[in-house]
Parts: C-alpha cells; sequence; structure tokens
C-alpha cells in the first residue's frame, strides 16, 4: 500500500513528530546563525565606530593645516566710503585711506542743433593707452536716433542715446569704460555737424557733462589710482572698493571666527567618537547592552582617543600647551566642551599662539585617527577578524545544512515505512474484527 503523505495511512501526527525531531537536530545550527548575527551586529557597529573616526580626521586635518587657520578680514570703519576684502598673501596691519576721487567715464551731450541729414561718417577715436578708432558710417536722411543705433553696433566701445528735451533731441554719448584712458574724440565729416568734441582741449560742438578720470586714493599718504574704483593689491594681498571721497580707516586682522569653526567641528567630532564608543560598548543591567559590551578594540581606542586629548603633542606654543588652554575642556562623561569667550581672549592676545596650539593637535589626531583607520589599525584588524569568523561560521552552516537535510530525508523513509506498516496492521485488523463478527452472528444462528 503506498502512503502519498506521512500519517495518511496510520492517523499518526508524524509529520509533526518528524518536525519536533529536526528542531532538536537544528539546535547547533540555530546556535551557529545567532553567532553568526552577532558578529554581523560587531562589524556593523565597527563600521559605525570607523565612520565616526574618519569624520574626527577630517576635522583634524583642516586644523592641522596653519593656511586654513590664519585667515585674515579687512574691515573699513566707514563702509560708506570704502569696503575691502582679502586674498592671498595678505598680511594684518591698519591703513589710513583718503579717497579723492573716484572713478569715471566720459560723457558728452549734443547740442538740440546737431545735423546729421545729409549723411557721413562719424569718427570715434580712443585717446588712451589703447588708442584705435572706429568710422562709423551715417546714412542721408538719418536721424538723430539713427546715429545712436549705428554707434551702438559699431563696437567703438562706447553707448549713444537720445534724450528729447525741451528744444529738441540731443544725442548723449558715454563711454563703456572708466578711467582716463578710456576718454575719446568724436569728429564728423562735413555732412555731420555738432557731433564734434576733442578732451585733449576741452573743445567742439558737444558738451562734456564727465570727464574720464581714474579713481584715486592715499593709503598712508601714499598716493594710489587705478582705471576702476576697485584697487586690488595696493595693499598686498587686499581689494579695496572706493565707493565715495572721504576718509575711512582700513584694518587687516586675524578672523577670529575661521579659528572657532575649526575648533567647534573638532569638539564635535571628538565628542561623535567618544558617545558612538559608549552607546556600542555599554552595559545595561537587565537591559539590552550594547552590541560591542566588553570589547577589547573599543577599550583601547577609546583609551587612545582621551589620552591624546590630555596629551601635550610636539609643536604648541608654550603658552598654550593643552587644549583647555584654548578653552576647550573635558567634561565628566568623557566628551569635550568648547569655551568660545576663552578661545575668543586667547586668539586676541595671541592668534599665532592659538594657531600653533590648534595647529599641533589637529596633527596628533589625524595621525592617530589614520592609524585606527588604517589596513593594520585595531578598527580595521578587529573587523577583519570578525568578517574571517563569519566566513568560517558560513563553511560550517552549510555542512550541518547538508547534514539536516539527510537525517530529515532519514526520518521520513523511517516514518514511511513505520506509516505503512500501521496501516498494513490496521488493514489486517479490521479484516479480522470482521471475520471474528461473522463467526459470531453464524454461531448465534444455529
Amino acid at each position: 500500500m503506498a502512503i502519498s503523505s506521512l500519517g495518511v495511512g496510520s492517523g499518526l501526527d508524524l509529520e509533526g513528530l518528524i518536525t519536533k525531531l529536526m528542531a532538536v537536530e537544528s539546535k547547533p545550527l540555530t546556535a551557529l546563525q545567532t553567532k553568526q548575527n552577532t558578529y554581523n551586529s560587531q562589524i556593523s557597529a565597527l563600521g559605525k565606530i570607523k565612520s565616526a573616526i574618519a569624520s574626527l580626521q577630517t576635522a583634524a586635518s583642516a586644523m592641522k593645516d596653519p593656511r586654513k587657520l590664519t585667515a585674515l578680514t579687512a574691515t573699513t570703519s566707514d563702509t560708506s566710503v570704502a569696503t575691502a576684502s582679502v586674498a592671498t598673501g595678505a598680511v594684518g596691519g591698519s591703513y589710513n585711506v583718503d579717497v579723492t576721487q573716484l572713478a569715471s567715464a566720459q560723457k558728452l551731450v549734443s547740442g538740440a542743433a546737431a545735423n546729421v541729414s545729409a549723411g557721413g561718417t562719424l569718427t570715434i577715436e580712443k585717446l588712451g593707452a589703447s588708442g584705435g578708432s572706429v568710422d562709423v558710417t551715417i546714412d542721408a536722411g538719418a536721424s538723430l536716433s539713427d546715429v545712436a543705433v549705428a554707434i551702438n553696433s559699431s563696437n567703438a566701445g562706447v553707448t549713444a542715446t537720445v534724450v528729447n528735451g525741451s528744444g529738441g533731441q540731443q544725442l548723449v554719448v558715454t563711454g563703456n569704460e572708466t578711467g582716463k584712458d578710456n576718454e575719446f574724440k568724436m569728429s564728423g565729416s562735413s555732412g555731420i555737424t555738432g557731433l564734434d568734441f576733442d578732451p585733449a582741449s576741452a573743445t567742439g560742438d558737444m558738451t562734456r557733462q564727465t570727464k574720464a578720470q581714474d579713481a584715486t586714493v592715499e593709503i598712508d599718504g601714499i598716493k594710489v589710482s587705478s582705471a576702476t574704483n576697485s584697487f586690488e593689491n595696493a595693499i598686498t594681498g587686499v581689494t579695496l572698493n572706493a565707493v565715495k571721497t572721504g576718509s575711512t580707516r582700513l584694518d587687516v586682522s586675524a578672523d577670529s571666527s575661521v579659528l572657532r569653526e575649526k575648533a567647534e567641528a573638532f569638539v564635535k567630532e571628538y565628542n561623535n567618537v567618544v558617545s558612538t564608543l559608549k552607546t556600542l560598548s555599554q552595559y545595561v543591567p537587565g537591559g539590552t547592552s550594547g552590541v560591542l559590551n566588553g570589547d577589547s578594540t573599543v577599550r583601547s581606542v577609546m583609551s587612545q582617543v582621551r589620552n591624546a586629548a590630555s596629551t601635550m603633542p610636539s609643536g604648541v606654543d608654550p603658552s598654550l600647551k593643552y587644549l583647555f588652554d584654548l578653552g576647550i575642556s573635558s567634561s565628566t562623561d568623557g566628551t569635550l566642551t568648547l569655551n568660545a569667550d576663552k578661545l575668543n581672549a586667547a586668539i586676541e592676545k595671541n592668534s599665532a599662539a592659538v594657531t600653533a596650539s590648534l595647529t599641533a593637535y589637529g596633527s596628533a589626531f589625524d595621525k592617530l585617527a589614520t592609524q585606527l583607520n588604517s589596513d593594520q589599525g585595531a578598527v580595521t584588524s578587529r573587523t577583519q577578524g570578525l568578517e574571517q569568523s563569519t566566513k568560517l561560521l558560513d563553511t560550517q552552516m552549510e555542512t550541518l545544512t547538508a547534514r539536516l537535510e539527510k537525517i530529515d530525508a532519514q526520518y521520513r523513509k523511517q516514518f514511511s515505512a513505520l506509516d505503512t506498516l500501521v496501516s498494513k496492521m490496521q488493514s489486517t485488523s479490521n479484516y479480522l474484527a470482521q471475520q471474528l463478527t461473522m463467526l459470531g452472528n453464524m454461531a448465534s444462528s444455529r
């Protein structure tokens, strides 16, 4: 008698019995899976530590470069007179600045009697160092508006417009660039009248409303000129922008905000490392402890990080040996706290000393973070060890899974035979019971 499903022939819950037996047989596999889950959780936790250390290294690296800490700022006492900004090469200092003249572009205005109807050629000549002239063709019958269009299409370095005044149309021609080198001369052929002007003699039919001139300033009594109102490197590394004539004071000094921002970023990432290490390794009596609780690598990393914060590195300024001297103190929970007022006071007193000490600590933490996250570092080595353990567990679980499959098949073969045997015995028993009943009925009928 063939049995298509365990227990069908015998009526016994053989499938449930196999499930229970296999649950017992699978306990070693479950233990391996639990261990592997733990290892994977630890690998993930170490990844978080490695990421936190990498962020600390970024902050430390930014702090170890003195060029990134010694930023300067340029300020003027009266921004309505001049403003300033700094670039590479600037050095600290204070200067008296007198803006004596602003740069301007030449502007000419024609009279209402200007006549271009006969047509001809209008010549616009640059008189400065760049030189050059442009001939603008004026067609017969043209109006001043047509002249303006022709000038603007000629690329002569000027812009023309027409003002409709009470006395008639007047042509306004303005240089596109400021500065004395950009003054220009205008002259027309015989068919064009009223559009002549020579800036050299200040004569002609047109009126000069604005003269082409350079901007001039005196910096501590030294005269400096510029074709525009911007003076680049009149003071090395400083751009001075003249706004109006007048006097102001220019100060080029250390930008304390840069030092403070770098210190704040370092403290933030340091605290992130400490908090990450504590959270992942904490012990919670009666609760869920950190996945790396009791891990020696975590203890070692925590110890090295804290020692670096309390140990004076080489290169610090003698007056600011420890982080505490820079306004960075350790809290009871192991994190750092930045006292901005104390740091600012140290910067104002001696910004070079602050830069030297912050650079030294930046270098020390950059080196430590590099070592911890290197291929041979503590965090990487611990991670690699756990990864190797998970690979071994994979092999063991594959072997054990194959063994369990054989055991399951063996149980099913044995219980299938048992199911068939019990089914046959039940059939025989039912047949005998029927025969006995028949015999009994025959005996009673006699």
